[in-house]
């Protein structure tokens, strides 16, 4: 298992202490990591199919030293993927030259996307692999026929409307198929660079984008991409859940019941039975993706040494969480790294970030973990503005992701497209953060319950693209208070994550370490003050004790019937740090701890300057401020516990307080 690190002086006659603009810290850590921010530190830039001989030694030393990444995410190249000579010489190569220069390597286990269909290999000779779904057709049922339909599971899906290729998609729930994954690919990669003698310098596998498929996401308009299979055009659109041989027996053996006899309750039908049909179908999905899938690749990375990482495909839609995955945090938190994607550097879209990141964010919290990966490119900027991303809105995007806790970004941005200077002022932005970040605690105070089981109850499947205007009424209330909650907390710089029932079940009711409130204990997390549950969500019974049990020992608990209950949070908000003296509505604020240091981040999405003061506390002197874009540091005095904020249209800075 992948361990969050800690600086810590091991032995006081070798710490050499310095000041550091007026604060006491250790120079071989943070001060050296600022001014030159190691591999580590910096990010990976996504290299498909390693690089050709005649260029590797000149590329990749210009990758680091000039563009000053610290690594690549490389695979074998799609012609004869997994399976050329020539193309896995030139994959063992570019490994062999990172690991010379020091640079970090990860492994991309596609040839596009999404995971796991290997290129196709895993369907190769095994047609039997292939995703199923299960479909129904009121005609036929009207007709006194069958209406349920067993079929394989490709056309009106992600794996005909993606940016990569249409190609037929494995069932990640048949265990099989997903043990055939891995031997063609993970064990392939073991093998060869184990030979080769670099396999040592392999950190993680980045798998992308998976899902259950079994849903349609839409047709993607003016859509080029290569067709690896020919689509069926007389194949019947129709409503669709996944499905796979085993499904009745595993059922029986969950729950003692048939599930066969009751199957229609997955497309229709209101009633409680109805519900408990469709929540104990999608927590067997739930638990058959993670299993099968997703812990598979994580136990064979960790017996290997390595991390497994990706990100679920449409995290951000609440809506395709039941379909997708039966629950968003099946498979991701079993990741060594959990991760997300983000193609988007506009500036309001910060705003609404937390919609992707808060989940391998809230992994983190859980599974006390603290590398979190984001795979960031400008794909909206050059696909829907014909332009490329500037570098104000590249770091302001680094920024607020790492508000969220991403510590290892996978690039996309071109190097060439953009010019090597940008490159590198924005690598050398990340690495800036990342030495004050990435070994720092992320401090949340405020939990969103995640309404797993309301979302699997309500959900029904439609033949058409999927929407939260498909959905019931009840599922749309849900939704929409959910995202009005994350939105907010965010604008009253309130730091949150989200937990399902069972996360909040785990909790434990704890003194707080810095006021008389109760505080939640998650995992390593033990400063949340605050839960908030979306209207229209039913608590199952014993959520609901503890939350009681929680608002009775101080704690903060807004449930359904008070969700817009502004005023409480007001007070709530209150107490809490930083606080400033105008409205900062569109200033983001990160919180972190690293030893004894209160580290806050604050990220300004607006057009203008923001001017104000925040509040740091009691018994401060003087505040470190850095500046991540220009490596600036500055001591600023402490005036009746507030500290001066100005702070640029589209900057970030760090604030030091100890």
């Amino acid at each position: 298992m992948i361990k969050k690190t800690f600086w810590r002086c091991v032995l006081c006659v070798f710490c050499c202490l310095f000041v550091f603009s007026g604060i006491t810290v250790n120079a071989e850590s943070w001060d050296a990591e600022w001014e030159n921010p190691s591999a580590k530190n910096r990010p990976l830039q996504i290299v498909h199919g390693g690089i050709p001989a005649h260029e590797i030694t000149g590329q990749l030393p210009f990758m680091k030293n000039v563009c000053g990444l610290g690594g690549i995410v490389c695979n074998v190249a799609r012609a004869n993927y997994l399976k050329g000579e020539t193309e896995w010489k030139t994959l063992i190569d570019t490994v062999a030259e990172a690991k010379r220069l020091g640079l970090r390597v990860w492994i991309y286990d596609e040839d596009g996307y999404p995971s796991p269909a290997a290129g196709g290999l895993v369907l190769e000779g095994h047609p039997e692999f292939e995703a199923q779904e299960l479909a129904y057709d009121a005609e036929r049922e009207k007709n006194g026929e069958d209406p349920f339909l067993v079929r394989d599971c490709f056309e009106f899906t992600h794996a005909t409307n993606n940016y990569c290729a249409v190609r037929r998609y494995p069932n990640v729930l048949n265990d099989a198929a997903m043990e055939r994954f891995l031997d063609v690919t993970h064990r392939q990669y073991a093998q060869r660079l184990k030979v080769a003698g670099v396999w040592d310098v392999v950190e993680a596998f980045f798998t992308d984008e998976p899902s259950t498929n079994a849903f349609n996401t839409g047709v993607i308009p003016n859509l080029k991409v290569r067709t690896q299979d020919e689509p069926n055009t007389e194949k019947k659109n129709l409503p669709t859940v996944v499905w796979s041989d085993d499904f009745p027996a595993v059922y029986r053996e969950m729950y003692g019941e048939e599930l066969l006899p009751v199957r229609k309750s997955l497309f229709t039908g209101d009633t409680a039975e109805d519900r408990k049909v469709r929540v104990q179908f999608w927590e067997m999905v739930s638990t058959l993706y993670n299993d099968r899938f997703m812990a598979k690749i994580q136990k064979w990375c960790e017996s290997e040494g390595k991390a497994s990482s990706g990100h679920a495909l449409h995290e951000e839609n609440l809506a395709y969480h039941t379909p997708g995955y039966g629950n968003v945090f099946s498979g991701t938190k079993t990741m060594h790294i959990a991760g997300m994607d983000f193609l988007n550097n506009m500036r309001h879209i910060g705003l609404y970030g937390w919609r992707t990141a808060v989940y391998p964010a809230s992994v983190n919290i859980m599974n006390g973990q603290r590398l979190m990966m984001t795979e960031i490119s400008d794909h909206h900027e050059v696909l829907s503005l014909k332009r490329t991303a500037t570098l104000s809105e590249m770091t302001l995007t680094a920024a607020w992701q790492m508000i969220h806790g991403c510590t290892e970004f996978t690039l996309y941005y071109g190097i060439w497209t953009r010019g090597h200077e940008v490159h590198r002022k924005y690598c050398d932005y990340v690495g800036r953060m990342n030495a004050i970040l990435r070994d720092a605690d992320v401090v949340k105070r405020a939990v969103i319950y995640y309404p797993a089981r309301d979302l699997q109850e309500e959900y029904l499947p439609i033949a058409e693209r999927l929407t939260i205007d498909s959905q019931s009424p009840r599922m749309q209330k849900i939704i929409h208070s959910y995202y009005a909650l994350g939105e907010m907390l965010t604008v009253n710089q309130v730091p949150f994550f989200v937990a399902d029932a069972e996360m909040l079940q785990s909790a434990k009711i704890a003194p707080n370490r810095v006021s008389e409130r109760a505080a939640l204990q998650f995992g390593n997390q033990s400063q949340v003050e605050m839960v908030v549950v979306p209207a229209g969500v039913q608590l199952p019974e014993e959520t609901r004790k503890m939350l009681d049990d929680f608002r009775n020992a101080g704690g903060t608990v807004l449930m359904p019937e008070e969700t817009e209950n502004a005023e409480k949070l007001a007070t709530f908000r209150e107490n809490l740090p930083p606080r400033f003296t105008t409205d900062a509505k569109l200033v983001l604020v990160g919180e972190f701890a690293r030893d004894g240091y209160r580290i806050f981040v604050l990220a300004n999405m607006a057009e203008n300057e923001f001017q104000s003061s925040m509040n740091v506390g009691k018994n401060v002197t003087s505040v470190l401020i850095l500046d991540p874009l220009t490596g600036e540091k500055k001591s600023e005095t402490v005036k009746d516990e507030r500290v001066s904020v100005n702070l640029p249209p589209a900057e970030a800075r760090i604030y030091l307080v100890k």
